[in-house]
């Protein structure tokens, strides 16, 4: 009889042989997948699940708990969740602000976004006073 996943991940840090290795998919920024790629993946496993963002920078997806489970990852994400303030805004489809001021936007191939050089956020003009009245 196979291990679970908490048997299987517990075995390998004690540095003993599982019954196979343990696959983390989803569980942070780096083991997870491009949104176009996951799409892709959902569309093939026949997951209807809604599609959230992890990373709009990156264009990195929140695998849904369903796809976890069909490509048998062993470890589930713990998330603090978004940085918020009142500098977010969504520009258009191809650019956006995040939290601190920066403008991002979409690479000419579309698979990630870029900063843009030519609006640095204290390029408004403000003064330190007035930055730090601002809500980060």
């Amino acid at each position: 009889m196979g291990m679970n996943s908490r048997q299987r991940v517990v075995c390998a840090l004690n540095h003993e042989e599982p019954d196979r290795v343990p696959f983390f998919f989803g569980a942070s920024g780096a083991t997870t997948i491009h949104v176009d790629g996951y799409e892709r993946l959902k569309a093939f496993l026949g997951c209807n699940t809604t599609t959230e963002m992890m990373s709009n920078i990156m264009k990195f997806a929140y695998v849904s708990d369903e796809v976890m489970k069909r490509v048998g990852s062993d470890g589930w994400p713990v998330n603090a969740g978004p940085l918020t303030s009142e500098l977010n805004e969504v520009i258009s489809e191809k650019a956006f602000i995040d939290a601190w001021g920066v403008k991002w936007e979409e690479e000419p191939n579309g698979l990630y976004y870029c900063p843009s050089y030519m609006s640095p956020p204290l390029s408004i003009g403000m003064a330190i006073d007035e930055l730090e009245k601002k809500k980060l």
